[in-house]
């Protein structure tokens, strides 16, 4: 029987093979391209922008809820007030 280490080294290589057929470039050249970059790159491809959304809300103290993104000063206080209840 394979190691975990094995198994997981295999799915890793798998995963970036997948990507590379998605993305049609040599995954080297994916992880060396900065993110902003390739999201252009992405875009002008499809011809539309990315889209980001969230289905659920982030559990914890995070600083995203579902319909605004709110500073982290007022995730703290908010926290702070909860806790003195």
């Amino acid at each position: 029987m394979a190691s975990p280490e094995k198994i997981m080294s295999q799915q890793f290589m798998a995963f970036e093979k997948t990507i590379e057929k998605i993305l049609g470039e040599p995954i080297a050249d994916i992880r060396n391209r900065p993110l902003d970059e390739q999201r252009r790159l992405i875009e002008n491809k499809h011809k539309k922008p990315m889209k980001f959304e969230t289905r659920f809300p982030f559990i914890g103290r995070g600083n995203i809820l579902r319909d605004r993104t709110v500073d982290n000063e007022t995730v703290e206080k908010l926290l702070d007030e909860a806790l003195k209840a």
